[in-house]
């Protein structure tokens, strides 16, 4: 399925004059890995629309500095088959203009209002590079609002059936969600834990009670027990015969936001991972494709992702290694002489019991406080019997 910039195992990575990068990742399977990824967040994005379109008749832009808007936008991506780039705020990046250019689109929707990107900057220079193009933004006062102004939108263009309610507090589920939509007529909105319009749709809440406890919601959950697990089950319920893989970085969202763009070329989930360690289910779930897709550089996901340790093993080879706890020598017990008339003496036949004149209590040796008693209150005795004759008595410890 995979073009030719796939390398096989064991093989040396490329680099191609887009740069782009086919890393090659050892696994147990014979699978073939790929990784796409550019300089930056702004040009790991032009890889992915490099990858999967020659040109588009849309083109959908949000922030790559504002997951918020991104997260929205990739819905719309997905409903128009285009790809979904990233800019920085004050200007349109000139990867960016120039992937653009390449793409030579009809339309452009623009997610987010002047702090995401900046209409000063934005649209004019689109419309410079291409002269009959079509802008559209999508704005509203807030996160929560401008993902309804893109779900609005989005209904144009699909039948929607499933209305997703995810966070827009995180990224994580919300990321892992739009995949759903690669086989499913779905729309998607920005919840704030609880609130979200309200629809005729079959509705369907991504992640758990945590991050979107959505009181008195009654509609289909989708969830796990942690973002990699939520991901996985997003998964599962969205695709049946996939043999193809995208995998993004859980806990930085940079490289992630357009991935996207890849999820209808390659009929593939978006399956999330920290950057060097996978979990035990996902690693299970990824040996049985064939294909696998990294997402980002280095420094977001580890070209040994498949060799290294679960994070449940790296956990358990934590623990074994963990320094175990020294418990501090007890003083051993003094041997009990078999009577009171054993001597105790040391090597030239001195009395080594020590009686303590204010107490008129004496210590064996290897008893706790033998060496606690002040050098001008000590009286040495030879024998149990000794001490005991000049009415001192034992120590009890």
């Amino acid at each position: 399925m995979f073009s030719k910039n796939f390398k096989k195992l064991f093989a040396v990575a490329l680099t191609t004059s887009m740069i782009f990068q086919a890393t090659v990742i050892s696994s147990a399977s014979n699978q073939e890995v790929k990784r796409i990824a550019g300089k930056s967040r702004i040009e790991t994005s032009v890889e992915m629309s490099k990858d999967v379109y020659e040109s588009s008749k849309n083109v959908v832009l949000a922030s790559g500095f504002n997951f918020a808007d991104a997260l929205s936008a990739g819905q719309l991506a997905s409903a128009l088959d285009a790809p979904l780039l990233l800019s920085s705020s004050d200007k349109l990046d000139d990867a960016t203009s120039n992937e653009i250019i390449r793409l030579n689109p009809e339309n452009v929707y623009v997610i987010g209002g002047e702090k995401s990107l900046s209409k000063l900057e934005i649209e004019p220079t689109i419309k410079e590079n291409i002269k009959e193009v079509n802008v559209e933004r999508l704005e509203g006062k807030d996160r929560y609002e401008t993902s309804i102004k893109v779900m609005e939108k989005t209904k144009n263009f699909i039948e929607a059936e499933d209305l997703l309610i995810v966070s827009g507090k995180n990224f994580p589920d919300a990321l892992a969600a739009t995949s759903y939509m690669v086989n499913h007529n779905a729309i998607m909105v920005l919840s704030d834990g609880n609130s979200y319009p309200k629809s005729n749709l079959n509705e369907i809440a991504i992640g758990g009670t945590n991050q979107l406890p959505l009181n008195g919601f009654d509609g289909k959950r989708i969830s796990g027990a942690d973002r990699y697990q939520t991901a996985l089950e997003i998964a599962k319920a969205s695709f049946n015969d996939n043999d193809t893989a995208i995998v993004a970085n859980a806990n930085v969202f940079a490289d992630s936001l357009s991935a996207v763009s890849l999820t209808k070329k390659y009929n593939a989930p978006i399956i999330l991972t920290s950057q060097n360690n996978l979990t035990n289910t996902t690693k299970q779930y990824l040996q049985n494709l064939d294909n696998i897709i990294l997402v980002g550089g280095e420094k977001s996901i580890s070209s040994n992702i498949l060799l290294n340790p679960t994070l449940e093993e790296l956990a358990k080879i934590q623990e074994q290694n963990k320094p175990k706890p020294q418990n501090p020598q007890k003083p051993s017990k003094p041997q009990k002489p078999s009577d009171t008339n054993t001597l105790v003496v040391g090597p030239i036949g001195e009395g080594r019991i020590k009686g303590n004149m204010n107490s008129m209590i004496y210590h064996l040796p290897g008893q706790r406080d033998y060496n606690r008693i002040k050098p001008e209150h000590i009286r040495y005795f030879k024998t149990e019997k000794e001490a005991r004759a000049a009415g001192y008595r034992r120590a009890l410890r």
